[in-house]
């Protein structure tokens, strides 16, 4: 596949789209309205998006009970970190680099919420108390203060049937043995079997 006609401005890019219609630049807002505070408080899931000092950027999913992200106030939303692999490829990239984007999903639901904004990293003890689960304190939260805020058309999830769509996965590669053949681990069949019932016995106490 070769790639010759490349577009290189906004111009240009907009002789094949246009300007937007009127109704997509309205509906954004620099502040949380009622609508998008009750798709926040309904959301399990959001994908956070950073970039670091070079320019690389970073997506990462964030994932828990309906309502895990607080809202503060209407410029205002908390996200607590909890346990995982301890790259913190998101929370090195806030530090150096405070934009942030998320995009928030609600299972069932075809629109998402897109929340654009700068972020910092807190450690204050009575605002991780606020967000403790199961007993379990986060050891630290990302406050985000709201520059933009918008709900995105459903057009993407429509055409993907994301949520009613049945996907064939047998010949997909488990976590356990794919991640194993990133590193150039290789295991028996049995030895990958036991590898990911460890993993899963593990996940009842590293959850949170």
């Amino acid at each position: 596949m070769k790639f010759k006609k490349i577009i290189s401005s906004e111009k240009q890019l907009r002789e094949f789209y246009g300007a937007p219609n009127e109704r997509s630049l309205l509906k954004q807002k620099d502040a949380l309205d009622l609508p998008s505070k009750e798709f926040i408080q309904q959301s399990p899931f959001l994908c956070l998006a950073t970039t670091n000092p070079n320019g690389s950027t970073d997506c990462s999913p964030k994932g828990d009970q309906p309502g895990f992200v607080k809202i503060v106030d209407d410029k205002t939303i908390v996200i607590p970190d909890r346990k995982g692999n301890n790259r913190l490829d998101s929370l090195v990239n806030i530090i150096h680099n405070p934009k942030i984007g998320l995009l928030f999903f609600i299972p069932g639901r075809n629109e998402t919420l897109r929340v654009n904004g700068r972020a910092k990293i807190c450690h204050d003890p009575e605002v991780l108390s606020e967000m403790s689960f199961k007993s379990k304190t986060p050891t630290v939260v990302v406050v985000v203060e709201i520059d933009e805020v918008y709900l995105h058309c459903p057009k993407a999830l429509i055409r993907s049937d994301l949520w009613k769509r049945g996907v064939d996965i047998k010949d997909l590669k488990t976590y356990i043995k794919a991640s194993r053949q990133q590193l150039g681990i290789e295991l028996s069949e049995d030895e990958i079997a036991e590898k990911a019932k460890q993993y899963e016995e593990s996940l009842k106490d590293t959850l949170y």
